[in-house]
């Protein structure tokens, strides 16, 4: 009708066509002042990439194909996960025999995989260092004592373990195997140059934290602490020779300035000078050992609320439910209100052990302390707590 009233034509005729558009049944827009032409046109794609309009066709498959919510992808694939886990039931036995098989052959103190490799994968390797034990059994000898890990190179890391690369062939691990006592020798040459680099820092102990990244093989970490102490040996620094102990601190090759982690412990350049070195040592001594008091609080309440109905109440039961699904930190304040500073589980815990009920005289438990988020308790987590003697356990700081 606009068309023929903008041509001044009549729109007599057209008066039906408009009453029968407006009944109910037709459910189409009407043309009208301010209202577009209905024209339910399918344009080329090119249109659209042209003009910029969205094209509706895409956005819909778009909307079709959204990523679902991890909830929901977990749902539609738990049938698949439990086919695939009930599969691997048999593979998953076999790796654990044969891993126990070899730590008990060899004496081995743990056998650990580097990388995510599927139990197929971590099974064929460990039949690997089994057919070579058969075929070279002198050299395999030497690992007596080690925790074998699993990796990209073959060697020693810089905290003792052997690595065996998974590229390399028998030849290169069995080189390795008769190399161990080398690799000894190198090894307590870094523990020699740890001592003299804590006797010269105030009694902080050089400590090595191991991380899902390229490993450090000890050849490294020995010449990087051989070249921080010679640096600190070139200057004299006005350190007590225990104004530091209880502390820790990590060399890194790869920062340029000192930091204090969220840990407690030192995050050290290996080029740091010693006069900056000391300055920030001094300043932040405080800071790192409330940050340490405060994790150890913290992991000692929510470990002993745990723990405390499995050592009480005849190791029965599994851990007691927190109260109302409440979190770690109500945790830690229930153990706050349970726990008193001379309660013997505190002093059980505090000497590394848990008591077993039922079990042989003396025996115990080791304790392995975690944080929820946090990770694992750092190694010198209880040493601060025994030199402290005193003190409640997990009062909060405010």
């Amino acid at each position: 009708m606009d068309v023929l009233k903008s041509c001044s034509l009549s729109t007599e005729h057209m008066k039906g066509l408009k009453a029968s558009s407006e009944s109910p049944k037709s459910q189409q827009p009407v043309a009208g002042h301010g209202n577009p032409f209905y024209r339910p046109i399918k344009w080329d794609k090119s249109y659209y990439s042209f003009t910029g309009f969205r094209d509706p066709e895409q956005e819909l498959e778009q909307a079709k194909k959204v990523e679902p919510t991890l909830s929901l992808w977990l749902r539609n694939h738990e049938k698949e996960a439990t086919k695939k886990q009930n599969a691997s039931v048999p593979r998953r036995e076999e790796l654990k025999r044969l891993k126990k098989e070899l730590c008990q052959k060899f004496a081995l103190e743990d056998i650990r995989w580097h990388r995510s490799w599927g139990v197929t994968h971590r099974c064929c390797q460990l039949q690997s260092l089994s057919r070579l034990s058969q075929q070279n059994p002198e050299a395999v000898l030497n690992l007596r004592g080690h925790t074998i890990i699993f990796t990209d190179q073959s060697g020693m890391n810089a905290s003792g373990h052997v690595m065996l690369g998974t590229m390399d062939v028998h030849h290169q691990w069995t080189k390795l195997f008769v190399s161990l006592p080398s690799y000894r020798s190198l090894l307590q040459q870094t523990e020699w140059l740890k001592e003299r680099i804590s006797h010269v820092l105030g009694g902080i102990q050089v400590i090595n934290i191991e991380r899902l990244g390229p490993v450090q093989p000890i050849e490294e970490h020995c010449s990087i602490l051989n070249t921080f102490h010679k640096r600190l040996l070139s200057r004299r620094l006005a350190l007590h020779p225990r104004s530091l102990q209880g502390l820790a601190m990590t060399l890194e090759n790869d920062r340029s300035s000192p930091s204090l982690h969220e840990m407690g412990h030192f995050v050290i350049p290996a080029t740091c000078e010693p006069s900056r070195l000391q300055t920030f040592l001094q300043s932040m001594a405080w800071e790192a050992r409330q940050r340490i008091k405060h994790r150890n609080q913290r992991a000692l309440c929510v470990t002993l609320t745990c723990v405390r109905p499995q050592a009480a109440g005849g190791g029965g039961g599994g851990t007691a439910p927190l109260p109302g699904g409440s979190g770690p930190e109500e945790s830690v304040q229930g153990a706050q209100c349970q726990t008193q500073p001379d309660d013997p589980l505190l002093q059980a815990v505090a000497g590394g052990t848990l008591p077993t009920h039922g079990g042989p005289p003396g025996g115990g438990l080791p304790l392995l302390l975690c944080v929820a988020g946090r990770g694992l308790v750092h190694p010198l987590g209880l040493e601060g707590l025994r030199a402290q003697g005193q003190g409640t356990c997990c009062s909060t700081p405010g």
